[in-house]
C-alpha cells in the first residue's frame, strides 16, 4: 500500500511540473522566425514613355507701337489713326518646337465685372490675331509675337491680352498678361477746313453764314471750346486789319443751328477758352458701329465803323474738351 501511495505522489508531482512548465512557456514572448515570408520584399521597376505633353505659355506682355513696354502701363492713342500694339509670350514644348502647329491672340478691354474677352470682333472692345508669328529659340523654347492694329476709338480703360497655342495632337495652352495696360481717354477733333473766308464786306456789313464741321477723332465724348485772337492769343481781337485798325473779338459770332440771326441768336466769340465748351454742343465718340461722329457750327462777322479798307486776318482756336468737365 505504501508503494502505491508513493507512486501516485510521484505521478502528481510530474503532472504539476508539466503544468508549470506549460504555463511558463505560454507566458514567454513570441518571436517569429527571421526568415518568415512576409518579411521578404522584391523591387520591380515601373516605366512608361510620354508620347506627347501640352505646350506651356508664360510671360505674356503687352507692348506699344514703339516696341517697348508701356510707361506706367498707360498708352495714349493717336487721334484719327491706327496704332500698332504687340502682345508677346514665351512658349515651351518638350515634344520639340516643331510640335506646335499654330498660335493666335486676343487683345480685349477688361472691365470690372463682365469682360469682352471671347466676344465677336469689335474694334471698340476687342481685337483678334489668328496668325501670330512663332519663332524658335532652341529645340524646345520659343516666342509668340502678335500684332494688333488698334483704332483711335478703342475704349479707354484696362486692356488685357490672351495668347493661345495648339500642338499637332490638339493639346492647347492659354496665358493672359500679368499686368493690364490702360488706354487713356483721347479728346481730339478734326475740322473740315483750315480757313473761314467771309469774303468782301463793307464797314457796317454782316457776313453770310460760314459752316465749320467738327469730327470727333478720339475715344470719348467731347464738347468744343472756341476762342479768338488777332495776332496773339488773348489779345481781345477777332482780326487785325489795315492801317493799324482791328475788329474786336465780340464782333465774330457763332451758333450751333443754321440761319441764326446775328444779333439775336448768335454768341459772341471771346478771347479766352470756354471751360465747359459751347453750350449744348456735344460730339459723341466714334465707335465701330457708326461712321465718324460729327457736329456743326455756324459763323458770321460784322465789320464795325473805324476799320480801314484792306485785308483783315485773325484766328479761331477749336479745342476738344472732355464731356464730363
Amino acid at each position: 500500500m505504501k508503494n502505491k501511495n508513493a507512486a501516485l505522489n510521484d505521478s502528481l508531482t510530474v503532472l504539476v511540473l508539466l503544468f508549470l512548465a506549460l504555463a511558463v512557456w505560454v507566458s514567454l514572448p513570441f518571436y517569429p522566425r527571421a526568415d518568415a515570408a512576409f518579411y521578404d520584399n522584391t523591387t520591380v521597376t515601373t516605366k512608361l514613355n510620354v508620347t506627347n505633353a501640352p505646350p506651356t505659355i508664360h510671360n505674356t506682355i503687352i507692348y506699344d507701337d514703339n516696341g517697348t513696354a508701356w510707361t506706367n502701363d498707360v498708352m495714349i492713342l493717336n487721334e484719327g489713326t491706327i496704332d500698332m500694339i504687340y502682345c508677346n509670350a514665351s512658349v515651351r514644348d518638350t515634344n520639340g518646337w516643331a510640335d506646335i502647329n499654330k498660335s493666335n491672340a486676343t487683345l480685349f478691354l477688361h472691365v470690372p465685372g463682365p469682360t469682352h474677352y471671347g466676344e465677336a470682333s469689335d474694334r471698340d472692345y476687342i481685337y483678334a490675331n489668328d496668325s501670330c508669328q512663332l519663332d524658335s529659340i532652341d529645340g524646345y523654347n520659343g516666342t509668340v509675337s502678335c500684332t494688333f492694329k488698334v483704332f483711335f476709338h478703342a475704349e479707354p480703360g484696362a486692356w488685357n491680352c490672351s495668347v493661345y497655342v495648339v500642338d499637332q495632337y490638339n493639346y492647347e495652352a492659354t496665358d493672359f498678361a500679368d499686368t493690364l495696360k490702360n488706354i487713356s481717354k483721347l479728346f481730339a477733333l478734326e475740322l473740315n477746313t483750315t480757313t473761314i473766308d467771309y469774303g468782301n464786306l463793307a464797314v457796317g456789313d454782316v457776313s453770310g453764314e460760314e459752316q465749320v464741321n467738327i469730327k470727333n477723332t478720339g475715344n470719348s465724348d467731347i464738347n468744343i471750346s472756341v476762342d479768338g485772337y488777332g495776332s496773339i492769343r488773348g489779345d481781345g481781337l477777332a482780326m487785325n486789319c489795315s492801317f493799324g485798325t482791328s475788329i474786336a473779338v465780340g464782333y465774330e459770332r457763332y451758333a450751333i443751328f443754321p440761319d441764326s440771326n446775328y444779333s439775336v441768336n448768335m454768341t459772341s466769340l471771346t478771347s479766352s477758352p470756354l471751360t465747359y465748351g459751347i453750350a449744348n454742343l456735344t460730339i459723341i465718340e466714334t465707335d465701330d458701329d457708326t461712321a465718324n461722329s460729327t457736329n456743326l457750327t455756324y459763323w458770321r462777322i460784322s465789320v464795325p465803323f473805324g476799320v480801314e479798307a484792306g485785308p483783315c486776318n485773325g484766328s479761331i482756336v477749336f479745342s476738344a474738351v472732355g464731356n464730363e468737365a
